[in-house]
């Protein structure tokens, strides 16, 4: 898979296509302006870790409004419910509006969409609802 350094902004954290399973969180403030960008490191490898480690970065977001789940290369149904649960992870603690977006850089006939204002991220948005996947 493609590297995905150039969907990053200056400061944000890079994740390389190659990473299987991992992505980026991108946290908006009410006004939808960018306040903080995490690296999600995935679930595919040491489930436990990483859920303690999500866990972990979630107290650091009680000042948000809005999560953005950003996933990163092709990932089958199994991943995309662990993208799912992490979303859900976030929603349960502090009652956030989470939304979801497929990143595959492997399918580039999308259109490409900017995700909040005031901010430089770009990234191939699929329309898919993960939350209405059988999980």
């Amino acid at each position: 898979m493609q590297d995905q350094t150039a969907i990053a902004a200056s400061g944000d954290t890079v994740i390389n296509g190659a990473t299987n399973g991992c992505g980026l969180v991108i946290v908006f403030d009410a006004a939808g302006t960018r306040a903080a960008c995490y690296h999600w490191p995935g679930l595919d490898a040491e489930s436990a870790t990483n859920q303690t480690k999500f866990r972990n970065l979630c107290k650091e977001l009680d000042s948000m409004s809005r999560v953005f789940i950003l996933t990163n290369g092709f990932m089958e149904d199994a991943q995309r419910k662990q993208y799912h649960d992490a979303g859900c992870i976030i929603r349960d603690i502090f009652g956030l509006e989470t939304h979801y977006y497929y990143r595959d850089g492997m399918m580039t006939g999308d259109p490409c969409v900017k995700i909040g204002p005031g901010n430089n991220l770009t990234f191939i948005e699929h329309d898919v609802s993960y939350t209405e996947l059988p999980l």
